[in-house]
């Protein structure tokens, strides 16, 4: 497990212990199985990262944590869900950037800032974009002031590829 994980995972694990710490001490915490609800589907980095933090965090917890899938529109079908379920400290939202990007995209049924409350910042993904060494631009603001004719022409993406709200870059 690379160190970035592992500190992730001990913030993870010291924030909900915090949470624990709430207002009714004497009360047990968690007394019931926890959900962690992923805004992408299975095998992205998202659920990558919850499946990577579910078992030592249960484990610690003594109770199961259940990975609720719920991909859709740049995370904002599962940020729904989440916003919707009863705020008992049992369910916690997986996602991303997309969080904070997607008010600015869509008219959402929820508002990022009043339904919800940060926990913990688990994964800090650098993000760049490359060239070849001869583009005539150097900076994303240049590359779009090129003349198309300067432009070489963008090859069909021949994969998967991140959509409207995600963090993906682009000139």
């Amino acid at each position: 497990m690379t160190s970035i994980v592992k500190s992730a995972l001990v913030a993870l694990i010291q924030a909900c212990a915090l949470c624990a710490a709430g207002p009714v001490l004497s009360q047990q915490y968690p007394v019931k199985p926890i959900r962690f609800i992923v805004t992408f589907p299975p095998g992205g980095t998202v659920d990558i990262t919850a499946r990577i933090v579910q078992p030592k965090l249960s484990e610690s917890l003594g109770q199961p944590i259940i990975i609720d899938n719920r991909g859709g529109a740049g995370g904002a079908v599962g940020t729904e869900v989440a916003a919707r379920s009863e705020p008992h400290g049992y369910t916690f939202l997986f996602t991303l950037s997309s969080h904070t990007i997607n008010p600015l995209l869509y008219k959402l049924k929820y508002d990022v800032e009043r339904d919800f409350a940060p926990v913990s910042l688990l994964v800090s993904v650098p993000q760049l974009i490359a060239a070849h060494p001869s583009a005539p631009a150097k900076l994303c603001a240049s590359w779009s002031m090129l003349p198309r004719s300067a432009r070489a022409p963008t090859p069909t993406p021949r994969r998967g590829a991140a959509r409207l709200g995600t963090s993906r870059p682009s000139c």
